[in-house]
């Protein structure tokens, strides 16, 4: 079976999956970091917008995370480009800390009775961490997904 040929001219495998798929989670985490930068004046107007964009990530990034555990970056890279190993490994690591992390900041805004100017400013704070986290490890995905397929990495045949 071929494989899809998107609008930009080479196939959706060897890592474009998993680069569109970035993209899909690096635009919730937009959404998010756009909540976050809104006044918090309207305290259950911003927790309220708040869950909803933390679950939509949370949504996106398990079945990305699981999906990519079994895709290219993860099995195919660490055979093309052995030196990225160990890189690879720690990366994998961070899906189920990020996930913690991201249940931890969703149950904190999900707290019921009213919170406390500090108590908000701490959750923001924490949001825009796992913000900060997502996009490094996003970009360091990236980074080696492109080494893998443009680095002449002079792997055995």
């Amino acid at each position: 079976m071929a494989d899809e040929v998107p609008d930009g001219g080479f196939p959706l495998t060897g890592g474009r999956r998993e680069l569109d798929e970035h993209k899909a989670c690096l635009a919730a985490v937009g959404r998010l970091e756009a909540c976050l930068d809104r006044p918090l004046d309207d305290a259950s107007t911003w927790l309220g917008e708040l869950r909803e964009r933390l679950s939509e990530l949370r949504a996106i990034l398990a079945p990305h995370f699981a999906e990519e555990a079994e895709g290219y970056l993860y099995t195919e890279v660490p055979a093309r480009a052995p030196g990225h190993e160990a890189k690879l490994d720690r990366l994998r690591a961070e899906h189920d800390t990020i996930l913690r992390e991201l249940d931890g900041v969703s149950a904190a805004a999900a707290r019921r009775g009213g919170l406390e100017r500090h108590e908000l400013r701490e959750i923001n704070a924490r949001a825009q961490l796992l913000v900060a986290r997502i996009r490094r490890h996003e970009a360091e995905e990236n980074e080696i997904i492109m080494s893998s397929l443009w680095d002449d990495i002079g792997a055995a045949d």
